[in-house]
């Protein structure tokens, strides 16, 4: 029987319980210490940001990445990357964390809530029902690691000529019928944030395959 429904618990001590993450090991400890001792701010593509975006982009098999200073961040070069302005709308999931839609704000483009299904994620079937001649993308999320139904809206965005961005700060390596999530849309981010599977304190990512967002969020929204 469960401890909670009056089993005997197996740990008595509460702190025994407790699980931190990210764990820091002596492994840990000593890379933060030795980057400390070459650089703690780097401005140009080299060191240790150029080995983990290179990683990081080619893991997913994607030309361009940019890494920024959170995931809000990254979420907002795509945004800017894909030149969204006033009067373009984007349709986004109705439950997500607040930075997958906030940044959008920031261009003068409008968000357009979709309803979710019963695992958090976007529905597809309610996104037909949202688009108008202004839609000019769809955002989703991957909410807690459990990919959107990639094969649906894919569809959806060729049918009707949109860019599909993909947040994937809940998701670092799940993948969808064997592909990569982040690999399926126009742009994706990922959260670095403490928390994360992938995890630098703070930070965020940007992939991409389209030059053109990338070079404008290189140059518009890092």
């Amino acid at each position: 029987m469960l401890a909670i429904n009056g089993g005997k618990p197996i740990i008595k001590d509460r702190n025994e319980a407790k699980f931190n993450w990210p764990v820091v090991d002596k492994e840990v400890e000593d890379a933060v210490l030795k980057q400390l001792h070459k650089t703690t701010s780097i401005y140009d593509r080299s060191g240790i940001i150029k080995e983990f975006k290179d990683d990081f982009k080619n893991y997913h098999d994607v030309e361009f990445g940019l890494l920024t200073n959170s995931g809000t961040n990254a979420l907002y070069s795509i945004f800017v990357g894909a030149d969204l302005k006033e009067g373009d709308e984007v349709i986004c999931p109705v439950y997500t964390f607040f930075a997958t839609i906030s940044p959008i704000f920031f261009t003068g483009a409008t968000p357009v809530l979709c309803e979710a299904q019963a695992d958090g994620n976007i529905d597809p079937k309610k996104i037909e029902e949202l688009i108008t001649p202004k839609t000019k993308a769809v955002m989703i999320t991957h909410m807690w690691g459990i990919p959107c139904d990639m094969d649906k809206l894919v569809g959806i965005c060729k049918k009707y000529d949109l860019k599909l961005f993909e947040d994937c700060s809940h998701a670092h390596g799940a993948t969808y019928k064997g592909k990569l999530l982040g690999t399926f849309g126009d742009a994706a981010a990922w959260s670095l944030q403490g928390p994360k599977i992938i995890t630098g304190g703070e930070g965020g990512i940007m992939l991409t395959k389209d030059r053109d967002i990338y070079y404008r969020a290189l140059l518009l929204g890092h």
